[in-house]
């Protein structure tokens, strides 16, 4: 496959993990349409955390693992809204909160991956 296709099907990874987010984000009880869930936001970037650590292990066909690791888990993970939900907090209740949200949500995904990795190990 040449470089073309393989953007294409990081492209499709995007589009399917984006699309799993916005459907887990619809479906969280504390998400408004202008500000998702924090809880829904932190499942989301340790799922996809945990998935890349497997992926990273296990996918060995080049396609399928470019379509899994830097599309869906690219898309489904969501630094973006993290860095806005942390400075949503960062206004609402000060630095502490800020700073709890976000060493929890960073320590909680680098768990997440670890343990994908040791998954596929086994």
């Amino acid at each position: 496959m040449d470089r073309f296709g393989l953007w294409g099907v990081v492209a499709a990874g995007g589009v399917a993990g984006t699309l799993a987010r916005a459907a887990i984000f619809a479906i969280s009880p504390g998400a408004s349409e202008s500000a998702p869930d924090l809880l829904a936001t932190g499942f989301v970037n340790v799922i996809g955390a945990g998935l890349l650590g497997w992926a990273m292990v296990r996918l060995v066909d080049e396609p399928t693992r470019r379509f899994v690791c830097l599309g869906f888990c690219g898309g489904v993970s969501t630094m973006s809204t993290l860095a806005v939900d942390a400075a949503r907090l960062l206004d609402q209740g000060g630095a502490l909160k800020m700073s709890a949200y976000v060493l929890a949500s960073v320590a909680a995904g680098l768990g997440a991956f670890v343990a994908g990795r040791r998954i596929a190990t086994q």
